[in-house]
């Protein structure tokens, strides 16, 4: 008897509606903890995937179930600058880092307009450390499936296709990621900065050096094909610049809570404010607390 732990998510998956006929589905990460990077006993091991390293991600996340389509490219953005464009279903590409960012922002927009964006949420791309995480999906393994190469699991140099395929063929991994490794590199949010070498909470990814991307694509080996590789394009104006090289590199859309609301929030009293009351006179009163141990402001409005 073989039993399988089945991903279960306490939130259920998330869609926002890009236009009236296109949607993006996205499934909810739970925190937790898992070791980033690979040793040098790992086939196709590079220098810059050490040291391994304990990361804790304290807060969960919505991560896109597939890479961004061309459909919903177009949908929010009017365009497609795609290489391969035949078929709606395949993944955007040949676009920057920051034009990825941009329409993670465009979403955001259009969430908070149709009055469908919580507040203190956005959308965006993923940090390296979350991309690794949701990718590994709790597994230890160089790839989600195993330690072997398998076309089976994934688009790759050398199956035969030497293409981009729709998004969603391949079997997903353990927590319902389809095309993580394969298809397209996947941009990140931030640079590729060096690895720490202890244990970290919530790393943020760096703010200077190459643009990152993850993932492996259509157009390298097996080797470039593990859940540890990092990004491919390690020249700065990549970041801002597609270059005929890029239809390779798309990205996946994330969806995360930057602030928590204040709770506790309750007026005491009716605040009905008199004329002419003297300095000093308390007209009402109200308590709040920040759950995240800031300051809160407020301002009166009318």
């Amino acid at each position: 008897v073989t039993l399988l732990d089945v991903y279960e998510p306490s939130r259920e998956n998330h869609t926002i509606d890009l236009n009236a006929t296109v949607n993006l589905e996205m499934i909810w990460v739970e925190p937790g903890t898992f070791t980033m990077g690979s040793d040098s006993s790992e086939s196709g091991h590079d220098a810059n995937e050490a040291p391994q390293h304990q990361v804790t991600l304290t807060k969960g996340f919505y991560l896109g179930k597939y890479e961004v389509t061309q459909q919903q490219y177009l949908a929010v953005t009017n365009s497609n600058p795609s290489h391969f464009a035949d078929d709606p279903n395949l993944p955007v590409e040949m676009l920057s880092q920051v034009e990825a960012i941009a329409f993670a922002n465009q979403v955001t927009n259009i969430a908070r307009s149709n009055g469908t964006l919580p507040g203190g949420w956005m959308y965006d791309l993923p940090t390296e450390s979350e991309w690794e995480y949701a990718c590994r999906a709790g597994t230890t393994t160089s790839r989600y499936w195993g330690d072997s190469v398998d076309p089976a699991y994934a688009n790759y140099f050398g199956n035969g296709i030497n293409r981009t395929v729709p998004v969603g063929q391949y079997p997903p991994n353990q927590w319902g990621f389809h095309d993580m490794l394969g298809n397209v590199w996947e941009w990140t949010l931030g640079a590729q900065g060096g690895y720490p070498s202890g244990s970290v909470i919530d790393p943020v990814d760096s703010t200077s050096g190459y643009a990152n991307n993850r993932g492996n694509s259509w157009k390298q080996g097996a080797g470039y094909l593990r859940s540890a590789k990092r990004g491919l394009w390690t020249y700065p104006n990549h970041s801002t610049y597609p270059t005929s090289g890029m239809n390779e590199v798309g990205f996946r859309l994330s969806f995360r809570q930057l602030s928590l609301p204040p709770t506790n929030l309750n007026s005491t009293t009716v605040l009905t404010i008199a004329e002419n009351q003297p300095i000093g006179t308390i007209v009402g009163e109200f308590n709040a607390t920040d759950p995240e141990g800031g300051v809160i402001t407020y301002h009166f409005v009318n």
